[in-house]
């Protein structure tokens, strides 16, 4: 209810401010140790799941099913987009030298895709098709959590959307 409403602009603030210090720690830590880079990756990805759970609260209840194609949920704001874009992009500066990062990439861009309203059955097979080409042939390599948690946010869109 209005606690929920009132919580939102407040929490978004203080995901400006700790992306604001992430951003000058990728920035000012040189070929920092991999505990360092795990400690960004843990910061980068929390912010980047807050930004999505306050995205999630400001939608209405799904309603039933509409016409294929029809979106009934809300599009992210510009301030959400552009905050959610800023962090994506440091998870991705980051992936580029921990590798254990590019995981989490294609799971937040597919979550981007949804809040800025694009298909969700579309952005479903993307996803789908970046995590089976990182798996590689006969190999998971830790990418099932990543794809279910996909599956996921990708469903709870299509729900939404009637698809």
């Amino acid at each position: 209810g209005c606690a929920k409403a009132e919580s939102g602009p407040a929490s978004l603030t203080i995901c400006e401010k700790a992306s604001g210090y992430l951003q000058d720690s990728l920035a000012t830590t040189p070929a920092s140790s991999s505990i360092d880079k795990a400690v960004q990756l843990f910061l980068c990805d929390l912010l980047l799941v807050v930004r999505t759970s306050l995205w999630r609260q400001q939608q209405p209840p799904a309603p039933a099913p509409a016409a294929q194609g029809t979106s009934s949920r809300p599009h992210a704001s510009a301030l959400e987009l552009r905050g959610f874009q800023r962090d994506l992009s440091s998870l991705r500066r980051l992936a580029q030298s921990f590798r254990p990062a590019m995981r989490r990439v294609f799971l937040h861009e597919a979550t981007a895709r949804l809040m800025a309203g694009a298909s969700p059955t579309r952005t479903h097979q993307l996803l789908d098709r970046s995590l089976r080409r990182r798996a590689g042939p006969g190999g998971k390599g830790g990418e099932g959590a990543a794809a279910d948690q996909g599956c996921a946010v990708c469903s709870a869109g299509k729900g939404a959307h009637g698809v």
